[in-house]
């Protein structure tokens, strides 16, 4: 199938284990959801973690909807898949505080605002409408 080299290591991936097939040391097999590398030739020789002829390099994990039924979940994957999707839109919320400043820039002999509404009273700069939290 396909040669995997790793500069001094080469794996062969082999694909899917088959009974009455010759592997060769560093063979690479999926096996029952698991993948596993050959340490040595073998022919029939099934991989398991018993086994010396083959490791266990990587195995899969449980899906998302499997997780959700360990905690407690009831009901079918496509329930589930269902469950994922929100309802309808509720009502709208009540709106939040208004952003901050924004940001400020001085140019030309003037500095400007961006975000703000600024206006002069009595020499001094008031920005409207900017709510300061702490």
């Amino acid at each position: 199938m396909g040669r995997i080299d790793l500069g001094k290591i080469a794996l062969l991936y082999e694909g899917d284990w088959s009974p009455g097939v010759n592997y060769d040391v560093l063979s690479v097999v999926v096996h029952d959801g698991r993948s596993w590398v050959a340490l040595e030739p073998n022919h029939d020789v099934t991989p398991s973690v018993d086994s010396s002829v083959w490791h266990l390099i990587a195995e899969r994990g449980k899906s998302a909807y499997e997780i959700a039924v360990e905690r407690g979940f009831k009901g079918t994957e496509q329930d589930w898949i269902i469950s994922l999707h929100g309802g309808a839109q509720g009502a709208q919320g009540i709106p939040g505080p208004r952003g901050g400043l924004g940001f400020m820039y001085y140019e030309n002999n003037t500095l400007y605002f961006e975000g703000a509404h600024p206006r002069e009273e009595n020499g001094v700069i008031i920005l409207d409408d900017i709510t300061e939290e702490n």
